[in-house]
């Protein structure tokens, strides 16, 4: 399976950075598990990681910014991918087959995410990115590119200097 390598792929990438920056990415027609940006920002939010989604350039980052605000974006739902994404139905059920002989792997299992990512919320990446609510909100909406480079280059510095990095 693909899918399996580009999560072992994803996983190491995490656990050798400190931050994650999220913008764009398919929400749909992926080769993973899930769309691979999903992917990631759960790795990053399950390592208590700084994440910062610039949410207001769509794809994949959008959807995600669109769980965070609380709401239920149609690009997070299995009927979607199902629909969308050529042979997922194959690779899950190829994936679930193998998942009976790990016990650790996750079903993939997007009515949990949607959680998660609502219950996570701006307040949730506050706590980690050295950004404030307000600002994540910003952040996660905004369309100017500016904006976004701002917010998401004084959470860095915050988050730098809060780690005594600095």
């Amino acid at each position: 399976l693909i899918g399996l390598s580009l999560s072992a792929m994803r996983r190491r990438v995490v656990e050798s950075t400190g931050a994650r920056v999220a913008l764009g990415g398919a929400s749909e027609g992926f080769l993973g598990l899930m769309p691979g940006i999903v992917e990631e920002l759960l790795l990053s939010l399950d390592r208590g990681q700084p994440v910062y989604v610039l949410g207001g350039f769509g794809g994949a980052a959008g959807a995600v910014a669109d769980a965070l605000l609380g709401g239920a974006p149609n690009a997070l739902t299995l009927a979607h991918q199902l629909e969308r994404t050529e042979g997922y139905a194959d690779t899950l059920a190829a994936y679930d087959s193998r998942r009976t002989e790990h016990s650790d792997w996750a079903a993939i299992d997007y009515p949990a995410i949607l959680l998660r990512l609502s219950e996570i919320g701006p307040a949730g990446l506050a706590a980690a990115n050295g950004l404030d609510e307000a600002e994540n909100r910003l952040l996660l909406t905004t369309r100017s590119l500016d904006v976004a480079v701002h917010l998401a280059m004084t959470g860095l510095s915050q988050v730098h200097d809060r780690d005594g990095a600095g």
